[in-house]
Parts: C-alpha cells; structure tokens; sequence
C-alpha cells in the first residue's frame, strides 16, 4: 500500500511505470475539503519503497492519466475547465520531466489503445465534441472524429 500525504486530496490518476509509480491528485492543501486549492504536482513514488521519489511540476488540477510503455511517455488529462488547460502534458519517464503537449480544447478521456496510439475524446455542452487519435511516437493528432463520444473506457490500455 502507498500512503499518500495527507495534504494531497482527490486522487484521480494511477500509473504503474516499471519500478514506479505515478499519482495525480487534483487538489493540495490543508484547508477544509470545499477550499483546498488546486494542485500543480504528479508524485513519483518507488514501487520498491513506497516512498514518495520525485515531484513533478505541471500544470493545476490534474484528473486522469494514460501510459504508453512502447514511447515511455505519460500523459496527464486536467479537469475539465473551458478555456483554462485546454491541453495534455506529455511526461517523458525516462528523464520523470515534462518534456511536450498536446493542443486539445476540454479533453474528457484519455485511452491507450495500442502501442504508438492513444485515443482521446474532447467537448463539452457549447463546444465541438469528437474523438482524437494521437501517434504517441510524434505526439501528433492523426484522426479526427466528429460526434459525442463520452465512453472510451478506462480499461482499454496497452500493458
């Protein structure tokens, strides 16, 4: 079991990478639960130790994360605010830094689907929606699908 500090509050996100293992939590502080404000750190702790390693800096609010071990890139999905993080940071495991991002407006869900590809959908009530693919190998979008796709399932991922 990993304890997670307690200032560290709405865990959205779990990685496992090799012998590490990546948390996205959306909010930090110690203030009362409706006051807590966003966090702007993913935490790197050892499989092995279960300590916390590393922090990495990164945009506020994180939400949900996708791995693609076949590029050892992570990439992190921010809660879903128009016109605030209309992006997805790409980490780089290798060197645990942010090393790119992806231009996407209100990103809902992110899926690792096979290896060099990742499937993403983005939308919201007043804007276009539709599904992205994206070559993880450029971290470039390749497809595009118009329509309300709200499902891809979070269970679709390469291992």
């Amino acid at each position: 079991m990993i304890e997670v500090p307690r200032d560290y509050k709405l865990l959205n996100g779990v990685i496992k990478a090799g012998d590490k293992i990546y948390l996205s939590c959306a909010r930090r502080g110690k203030q009362a639960s409706d006051q807590v404000p966003p966090n702007s750190e993913l935490l790197v702790f050892s499989a092995k130790s279960r300590s916390i390693i590393k922090k990495i800096k990164i945009a506020s609010d994180p939400y949900k994360l996708a791995f693609d071990p076949s590029v050892a890139k992570i990439y992190i999905q921010y809660n879903n605010i128009p016109g605030t993080r209309e992006f997805i940071d790409i980490v780089d495991i290798t060197a645990d830094k942010v090393i790119g991002r992806i231009r996407l407006a209100n990103a809902r869900m992110l899926s690792a689907v096979i290896p060099g590809k990742m499937y993403a959908s983005f939308g919201s009530y007043n804007t276009d929606k539709g599904l992205v693919v994206i070559d993880t190998r450029s971290d470039r979008i390749i497809k595009r699908f118009d329509g309300d796709y709200r499902g891809i399932s979070e269970r679709s991922y390469v291992n």
